[in-house]
């Protein structure tokens, strides 16, 4: 039941289009509509005076300010600032932009402003994206909002508008399709809500990438023609060359949507005044590579959430670009249950966001994270920091998790008030020079020295109301490696401090579960960021918990690494009990090359290591993780290119069984390139004995496999 009698809001903030959807006091939900459709487009629009424009207005006016104009806000997420105009303008204030055309909107038609928002957002959205989107709301004058992930916004859709019973324990797969990104989630319907145990995406697939498509056709079919005129149209130097270019893209979406409906589509290239006739035979040739991509990441999601299709309650397909027929037949090859399609998949998150529920707790408190910027090996900058949350009115001895660190899908709130959030973001500062234990986050080189490495006081007295011991041990989980140094037990709360290091190739979150049990109570431990750790890099990270009695001996303790139903680190406090850290393990000898037809891989490394994130039952099963790291080129010749997925590297077992990779491996080779750090990853029995074989497969359509068609690398026990 809600606490208050207003009308709700739930806001499905998209890449190329904008939905929202509101319930008024009688309960009946609706989606908003803007200049009569149900879809706004997210585009934003600067002028010269600061004034912000948004949606079809926004789209027109770019036609005469094309470079004060942003059309897809959500792609720049991670940018901090856009360049429009000679003017940076914060991506909060693009996107505070977008929220405040949908809440006046829902203003207009309710007669009031909602009482209650509820803001979606990926599954995959760490804590600095998450409050980017915080920050927009406060940036719109909004009141509090709720943040819930857009899979479990269309699991509740997919049960409480549809009706589709989903049993305690099965799960269903929400695959999303946008306009900007692609999507998917594997959900497990709960007792009292949804379990979200693997989610993935692809940042670079959407809606947008098979428009470029169809014009990178063009591109050989018509532009070849007149070269210099496609320059002009494709590479616009002037307003008025921007403006065709514009329309050139306006038109080149709405054939592709068309061919949804039709099996032709018009359309006329401007300058060079030619209609082109576009056959949807034709577009699926060139859409296939993507979904078939897509497909790959939401089957690899499966596996890692061990679900079989026999135990699917269902298929979901959401956002716009899943109305291709393509897409569902794709789904139904690959995963064996056939997905459920409805007519305005768009509306799904928003209409299902509504179903949120309201929070009863207040807004957590988090004090501010300071981060120097640093350079990663190679130049690439590591992550800044996320804006800084709100702190507590009165200091706390240490901070408590921010909004941002929420569970998926329970509604984390945060005030609304610009005014406010500033002066507390000041207060949060003075705080940060004045109270002890606050979190200092830093990033240094691997290999360096590490500035927080001190042995600190010894003192852990059963029952005193003040412990403190350094713990000074290590455990590897995934692809990170985690000292714990300082534990503290003081006011009833409880602070470790740790070492972090990514020793992979890729920036990797720290968002591992981590519990410490004392006098037999287990105690979550709340990390105070989220931020990826960049490969190679090494940060300092505090984890708290709060209301915590500890009559005993923090000594005494035992830290657990990862949830109940992966391969757990433990880890000791004292002296006492075994430390079950997971310390990868090379197998193999030195770096291999495998080249079969027109593709070359070659094999940087393959470690045995304990456990993944988002891999269940390794610890029941008793299963290892082994994760390779790959360089993959299409050495074929200029003009043609090879998908390498999934299929394409397989892991042999003793007894000949093959196991394909858990971990999503997507790779379109087009040219010369070198695409490297490609990181395959698969299940291996514990123990890891016998003889084990990486295995490059090549079979195209209508063949069958040979040994002329695979090349293996034996790995070492």
């Amino acid at each position: 039941m809600r606490g208050y009698s207003g009308p709700d809001l739930a806001i499905d903030f998209g890449s190329t289009h904008t939905v929202a959807a509101w319930r008024g006091r009688d309960g009946r939900a609706q989606p908003l509509m803007f200049d009569g459709s149900f879809l706004l487009p997210s585009a934003v629009l600067v002028s010269s005076d600061g004034r912000v424009t948004v949606g079809r207005d926004a789209e027109r006016a770019a036609r005469l300010e094309p470079s004060r104009f942003e059309p897809t806000p959500k792609r720049r997420v991670d940018d901090g600032t856009v360049l429009l105009g000679s003017q940076p303008v914060p991506v909060a204030r693009l996107i505070g932009g977008v929220l405040r055309r949908v809440a006046d909107e829902a203003a207009r038609v309710a007669g009031s402003l909602p009482a209650r928002i509820v803001l979606s957002h990926p599954a995959q959205w760490g804590a600095r994206r998450r409050q980017v989107l915080v920050d927009a709301a406060a940036d719109a004058g909004l009141p509090e909002v709720s943040l819930v992930a857009e899979p479990v916004a269309a699991a509740r859709y997919f049960t409480g508008v549809l009706g589709h019973r989903v049993p305690d324990g099965a799960a269903l797969l929400v695959y999303d399709f946008g306009g900007g990104t692609f999507d998917t989630a594997v959900l497990r319907a709960t007792g009292d809500g949804w379990r979200v145990p693997a989610s993935d995406g692809l940042p670079d697939v959407g809606g947008l990438d098979l428009d470029a498509a169809i014009v990178e056709h063009l591109a050989t079919t018509v532009g070849a023609r007149s070269p210099d005129v496609w320059a002009r149209l494709t590479q616009p130097a002037d307003d008025g060359a921007r403006r065709r270019n514009r329309m050139f893209w306006e038109d080149v979406r709405a054939a592709k949507e068309q061919l949804s409906r039709t099996s032709v589509a018009n359309l006329l290239v401007p300058m060079l005044d030619v209609d082109v006739h576009l056959t949807r035979p034709e577009f699926e040739q060139l859409a296939r590579p993507y979904l078939e991509r897509t497909a790959d990441v939401a089957a690899g999601a499966l596996q890692r959430a061990g679900v079989r299709a026999d135990q699917l309650a269902g298929v979901f397909l959401v956002g716009g670009s899943s109305r291709i027929p393509l897409v569902g037949t794709i789904l139904h090859q690959r995963i064996g249950v056939a997905p459920t399609v409805i007519e305005q998949p768009e509306l799904v998150v928003a209409l299902g966001g509504l179903d949120e529920p309201a929070a009863t707790e207040p807004p957590p408190i988090a004090a501010p994270i300071a981060a120097p910027a640093t350079a990663a090996p190679g130049g690439a900058p590591s992550p800044a920091p996320s804006p800084a949350p709100s702190p507590a009115p009165s200091p706390a001895p240490s901070p408590a998790p921010g909004p941002a660190a929420r569970p998926v899908g329970t509604g984390a709130t945060a005030g609304r008030s610009t005014r406010r959030r500033t002066t507390a973001v000041a207060a949060g500062m003075l705080a940060l020079l004045l109270v002890a234990g606050v979190v200092a986050w830093t990033t240094w080189p691997r290999g360096g020295t590490d500035p927080t490495d001190t042995d600190g006081p010894t003192s852990a007295s059963p029952g005193a109301d003040h412990q403190e011991l350094t713990v000074n041990k290590t455990a590897w989980y995934g692809p990170l490696k985690i000292t714990l140094g300082r534990f503290v037990y003081e006011a009833e709360r409880l602070t470790l401090e740790t070492t972090v290091e990514n020793e992979g190739p890729a920036a990797f979150s720290p968002d591992v579960t981590m519990t410490v049990t004392l006098d037999g109570v287990e105690t979550t431990m709340d990390p105070a960021t989220l931020d990826p750790v960049p490969g190679g890099r090494r940060t300092r990270i505090t984890y708290t918990s709060r209301a915590v009695d500890v009559g005993g001996s923090i000594a005494d303790g035992v830290f657990t690494i990862g949830r109940g139903d992966e391969a757990r680190a433990t880890v000791p406090v004292g002296e006492r009990g075994e430390l079950v850290s997971y310390e990868p393990r090379d197998v193999l000898r030195e770096p291999a090359k495998l080249a079969l037809r027109d593709l070359a891989v070659t094999v940087r490394s393959c470690r045995l290591r304990g456990g993944f994130l988002d891999f269940n039952g390794q610890a029941d099963a008793g299963y290892q993780a082994l994760v390779c790291v790959l360089d993959v080129q299409y050495t074929g010749g200029a003009g043609a290119g090879h998908y390498f997925g999934t299929d394409q590297i397989v892991l042999v077992a003793p007894d000949g069984t093959e196991t394909g990779s858990t971990t999503s491996v997507n790779e379109p080779l087009y040219g010369p390139t070198v695409h490297r750090g490609v990181t395959p990853g698969f299940l291996v029995t514990s123990p890891f004995t016998g003889r084990y074989r990486l295995r490059l497969v090549d079979v195209h359509a209508g063949e069958t496999r040979t040994a002329a068609t695979t090349r293996d690398l034996e790995l070492t026990r």
